[in-house]
Order: C-alpha cells, then sequence, then structure tokens
C-alpha cells in the first residue's frame, strides 16, 4: 500500500523535525567525536538522510506532476 501525498508531507515535517533536534549543539556535541554517544547521533543522522533521500524518490515517482 503506498502513501498519500499528504502522508509523505507529513512524515517528511517529522523527520525533518527530528534531524533538526539531533543537530543541536547540546545534542550533536555530546561526549568526544569518538564517544559511543557522539557515533551514534550521527549514525542516526546518516539513516534519517538516507530515508528521506529513498522516500524522496519514492514520491517523486508517485506525484510526477506535483
Amino acid at each position: 500500500m503506498k502513501m498519500t501525498l499528504e502522508q509523505h508531507i507529513e512524515l517528511g515535517e517529522r523527520v525533518k523535525e527530528f534531524r533538526e533536534t539531533l543537530m543541536q549543539s547540546h545534542v550533536l556535541g555530546i561526549g568526544r567525536i569518538s564517544s559511543r554517544e557522539c557515533r551514534a547521533v550521527r549514525r542516526a543522522l546518516k539513516y534519517l538522510d538516507l530515508m528521506k533521500s529513498d522516500l524522496d524518490s519514492v514520491a517523486c515517482h508517485d506525484y510526477r506532476g506535483y
């Protein structure tokens, strides 16, 4: 079952908000650069970006005229 355009937009907004939360200096700067916490935040950002890219591709394919 594919997502509606409205669902894509809503999910995109939530992903954007979560990414902005992770990018805040007190979260992004957690621990040393090599610390487990810092690596976890950076990994989460990486996978959020990959997810956004994949979902953008699906939305562009499903809703070409938008």
